[in-house]
C-alpha cells in the first residue's frame, strides 16, 4: 500500500488591524445629526406653508391685529414666509 501524502499546512491569512475612530468623532456626528434635524423641520414648515398658500392671509406688510385668522397650515408665521416668497421669489421656487 501506497504510503500517505502529507498535507502542506497553509499559511494562514493576514489579519487587518482595525483603526479605532478619532477621540472627536462623537461630539462631532452629534453636531451634524442636530443640524440634519433642524433642517428637517425647516423644510416641514415650508413646505406646510407653501402648499397651503392663500392670497387672502396674512401678508408681510399686512397690519397683523386687524387678521382674525389665517388659512394656512403653519399659522400666521407660515402665511407671512409664503407670501414673501411667493412675492419676493415667485413662483419659480416651485421648480428649481
Amino acid at each position: 500500500m501506497p504510503a500517505a501524502k502529507k498535507r502542506k499546512k497553509k499559511a494562514p491569512a493576514p489579519t487587518r488591524k482595525v483603526t479605532p475612530p478619532p477621540e472627536g468623532a462623537p461630539g462631532r456626528r452629534l453636531s451634524q445629526e442636530m443640524f440634519a434635524l433642524i433642517l428637517l423641520v425647516l423644510d416641514v414648515f415650508l413646505i406646510l406653508s407653501l402648499v397651503s398658500y392663500n392670497p387672502a392671509d396674512l401678508q408681510v406688510g399686512a397690519a397683523t391685529a386687524k387678521v382674525a385668522g389665517v388659512s394656512n397650515w403653519a399659522g400666521k408665521v407660515g402665511a407671512m414666509t409664503a407670501g414673501w416668497l411667493m412675492g419676493g421669489i415667485g413662483l419659480v421656487h416651485w421648480f428649481s
